[in-house]
């Protein structure tokens, strides 16, 4: 499989993912996926289990809120810090939207995963403002497109 997405509508249990998990060589369930798109919200399970979907040849990822999803539950902003820290430096295309929470708690790690990022990276977006350490080293990026 090379593409993923993960939305509300998918009712995947802990149980499900915990024998996905046992069951997948190296702890990856997908080892070819490229591109992973990924709807936070009120069904957070696969939180819990980032490692199943990071391929190391991830090259897409996709992080998102549902703009009609006006609150996303602050129980879940831990499980999302953690998946933006699990990301790997080497994507080409990287959309983190996620929110709204007030105060923008996911500064630090998406400032952290900017500052991994290297030549590859071509697309950046993110519903986060970045200080100003990370904009620089975006700016300094020679294949960032957007």
């Amino acid at each position: 499989m090379r593409e993923l997405i993960i939305g509300l509508e998918e009712d995947i249990s802990n149980d499900t993912l915990s024998r996905l998990s046992s069951n997948s060589p190296d702890g990856v369930l997908c080892p070819k996926l490229e591109r992973l798109e990924w709807e936070v919200g009120v069904a957070c399970v696969p939180l819990s289990f980032p490692r199943l979907f990071l391929s190391p040849h991830l090259k897409r990822v996709n992080l998102y809120t549902l703009r009609t999803y006006l609150s996303a539950p602050w129980d879940h902003l831990p499980l999302v810090k953690g998946v933006i820290s699990c990301l790997p430096a080497s994507l080409e295309d990287i959309s983190l939207m996620c929110g709204p929470w007030k105060g923008e708690p996911l500064k630090d790690a998406i400032s952290s995963l900017v500052l991994r990022c290297g030549p590859l990276l071509r697309s950046f977006d993110s519903s986060t403002a970045l200080p100003e350490e990370a904009v620089y080293h975006l700016m300094r990026l020679p294949n960032l497109r957007s």
